[in-house]
């Protein structure tokens, strides 16, 4: 008997964390089918970035991590826009952007100069650059490459910022090559 309760109070836990998980992703597909409409596009360095923008003010850059994209900022845009020209974009090799097989030579620093090159279609001179993980070192480089055009930068990269790539030695940070 006790064993019995034990069974149907786990089945009851269960069905209920399967219940709050359905809803949770019912919104989460709401949330991407509302910012989804408001994707745009554009060719910079030869690849294409999709990006979604919203509100507006001093803009502010959101750079995704290693395997995420663009829709991984979707619950921070709506309370960001209220104050500030949001824009998050999906870095060249992640969803939704069609691009060739993996260059050899890909690095974040050519992640930076994919940032530079869609801050200069969109003609922004002055913003804030969020990044967490590889979006993060992205910023890093883009800031090092960039260091007095740009208004500030938030890093947040926690213990896989390098992803496995050497840091570069101190007196080749920022040179292009």
């Amino acid at each position: 008997m006790m064993s019995m309760k034990l069974h149907m109070r786990q089945l009851m836990g269960s069905l209920l964390l399967l219940l709050l998980l359905s809803t949770a992703l019912a919104a989460q597909e709401a949330d991407r089918e509302r910012f989804s409409a408001l994707l745009k596009n554009l060719r910079v360095n030869g690849v294409e970035l999709h990006y979604l923008e919203s509100g507006t003010g001093i803009p502010v850059i959101l750079i995704h991590g290693g395997l995420g994209d663009y829709r991984e900022w979707n619950s921070q845009i709506g309370r960001i826009s209220g104050h500030h020209r949001v824009i998050a974009y999906s870095r060249r090799y992640n969803y939704p952007n069609h691009t060739a097989d993996i260059l050899p030579d890909h690095s974040a620093i050519v992640e930076a100069r994919d940032l530079a090159a869609l801050l200069d279609a969109l003609e922004l001179e002055r913003v804030h650059i969020v990044g967490y993980s590889y979006g993060a070192l992205t910023a890093l480089f883009f800031a090092t490459e960039h260091p007095t055009s740009r208004a500030g930068a938030q890093f947040n990269a926690g213990g896989a910022c390098y992803f496995g790539m050497a840091a570069p030695s101190p007196g080749r940070a920022g040179r292009t090559r």
